[in-house]
């Protein structure tokens, strides 16, 4: 199965877990499963196009793995089930967004590497995604591997064949978690 065609089931997925409870907003997020007032248990962004990924890539000075390449034109970061934040290309500019909008807005890619990455990070992994439940941040080594790496030791808890793969295993925790109506407070 092509990379698009996994994230489209995936998509599906979240869309049929929470079952009509969604919200999109103007700047093409979809907020998913509203828990409270404001609070959304799940996001995707809008996802970029080529185009926008090569200047990021060039805004980064960087080559993108090309599986987060696949998962930008899938989703310009989210937020899924409380347990996984992808990072993405923070918005040029604020203005005009409402405050919901700008809430919503991926968390930005390098401030989420400069959050993980030290010394002993290996040179070929690249940091694209955290967990606060899990205490770990993932990163993509030079052969296309996930790994899920713990914020204490810095050394990998599991890993994935792919992004997808992890997303896979996200969404699957998260309908257990929603069936044994398990939440997260965040302060």
């Amino acid at each position: 199965m092509g990379g698009n065609v996994l994230y489209e089931t995936i998509k599906n997925e979240i869309v049929g877990i929470y079952a009509g409870s969604h919200k999109k907003l103007r700047n093409g997020t979809t907020l998913f499963g509203e828990l409270d007032e404001g609070r959304w248990h799940t996001y995707l962004l809008h996802p970029l196009t080529s185009s926008e990924i090569a200047r990021f890539e060039e805004q980064m000075q960087t080559v993108f793995p090309s599986q987060y390449k696949d998962c930008l034109s899938f989703t310009n970061g989210c937020w899924l089930f409380d347990l996984l934040r992808i990072a993405g290309k923070a918005p040029d500019t604020y203005r005009g967004m409402s405050e919901e909008e700008e809430s919503f807005s991926p968390f930005p890619l390098e401030d989420l590497q400069q959050l993980y990455k030290r010394k002993r990070t290996p040179p070929d992994h690249f940091i694209f995604a955290d967990s606060f439940v899990k205490q770990a941040y993932y990163a993509i080594d030079s052969s296309g591997h996930v790994h899920e790496v713990s914020y204490k030791t810095k050394k990998t808890v599991r890993s994935f064949d792919s992004i997808p793969q992890l997303l896979q295993s996200i969404v699957e925790e998260g309908k257990e978690q929603i069936e044994n109506d398990l939440y997260y407070e965040f302060t």
